[in-house]
């Protein structure tokens, strides 16, 4: 049996609160340079990316097309936060919205974060969860009744903090994390063949997840609902898994007899007359 563990634990915390959130406000700038942090929202955050520099922030009815923010300006606790490496949630979505930030380069306005992680997960393989359909089933039966008008969650620092994770070896974790990374390049790319092989790699993540509970194929299924891309993977795995290798037939080795007779017929035909 799988075990889960409570791997955010308090190590989800809100970006800002909302008084920073306004003061940060009035030091954004497009100006880049050292000791800055790009900056993103809800409204710049999808599954694996971000938009920054991209889509338009908008901030106190100010857009921003590149914004930044001086660390200069920040308390050395969210300095410290934004510099980690960390998966940012959009506040507000229909379904989970985590963009894995690596190299701690971004902070982010009026959103949460999952940061400073055990030593025993990787954040690669938290942020495939994160954006997996297997959390999505769990995060809408613990906290579906929370749904706001128009069928949005409320991802909020008290619910993502009791989100149970499957635990997975580390090298299990690899295996999802070389997809992970795979699946976030090819969708901040601005190439449609990419964005579709990137649907396709993350309907894998999903029976990768499902594989991980032990799920069967007919739970698999009810937990993913009828998505496309899922059965795709779903019957293509079943085909690999069903098509087996028919074996070499080994050669029968004949019998002493039959080799003493067949060496004495061989003599005498190679005998001169």
């Amino acid at each position: 049996m799988v075990q889960f563990h409570l791997t955010f634990d308090n190590s989800v915390n809100a970006t800002t609160t909302a008084a920073e959130a306004d003061e940060y406000g009035e030091y954004l700038t497009e100006q880049g340079g050292r000791n800055r942090f790009k900056v993103i929202n809800t409204g710049t955050i999808d599954p694996y990316v971000s938009h920054w520099g991209r889509r338009p922030m908008r901030n106190q009815g100010i857009q921003y097309a590149t914004p930044y923010l001086p660390s200069t300006a920040l308390s050395d606790r969210r300095r410290e936060m934004y510099a980690s490496p960390k998966i940012i949630f959009a506040k507000l979505a229909g379904t989970c919205e985590a963009f894995m930030d690596e190299d701690g380069e971004y902070a982010s306005l009026n959103t949460n974060c999952f940061h400073s992680p055990r030593a025993d997960v990787g954040l690669a393989y938290v942020c495939g969860y994160c954006n997996s359909k297997v959390f999505m089933f769990i995060y809408e039966r613990l906290f579906g009744a929370l749904r706001m008008q128009g069928g949005y969650f409320q991802f909020q620092a008290p619910q993502l903090r009791v989100m149970p994770c499957p635990v997975a070896s580390p090298r299990e974790q690899s295996s999802f994390a070389r997809k992970v990374r795979t699946v976030a390049g090819d969708l901040a790319a601005d190439d449609p063949h990419r964005h579709e092989r990137a649907r396709t790699r993350m309907a894998e993540l999903d029976l990768m997840y499902c594989r991980l509970l032990g799920l069967t194929q007919q739970e698999t299924v009810f937990v993913c609902g009828a998505d496309q891309a899922v059965e795709a993977a779903l019957s293509s795995e079943t085909m690999n898994t069903g098509r087996k290798r028919q074996p070499k037939s080994p050669k029968r080795a004949k019998p002493k007899r039959a080799r003493a007779k067949a060496k004495k017929v061989k003599k005498k035909r190679n005998k001169p007359k």
